[in-house]
């Protein structure tokens, strides 16, 4: 489903192709990011490290989940 180091995806969750996972800031600093089962995330989203969604929880297109640390590595953004 997703292979990217850092993002951890629950069972049966709907990972549109177009979020963005960003786990790591620009001092190289990786949080980890978790998926909860049955999780719905929708086009556009972005998902910052450090982020944990519970169970079922539906982010819709284009909502930005999480704040970053000392800001963003932008060529760091990883498709799901």
């Amino acid at each position: 489903m997703v292979d990217i180091p850092g993002v951890i995806v629950g069972r049966d969750c709907h990972l549109d192709p177009a979020v963005l996972f960003r786990p790591t800031d620009v001092r190289d600093v990786r949080r980890d990011i978790h998926i909860g089962d049955g999780c719905r995330l929708g086009a556009g989203a972005v998902i910052h490290g450090g982020v944990r969604l519970a169970d079922g929880v539906v982010v819709e297109e284009g909502v930005i989940v999480g704040t970053t640390r000392m800001g963003l590595r932008g060529r760091q953004a990883l498709r799901g």
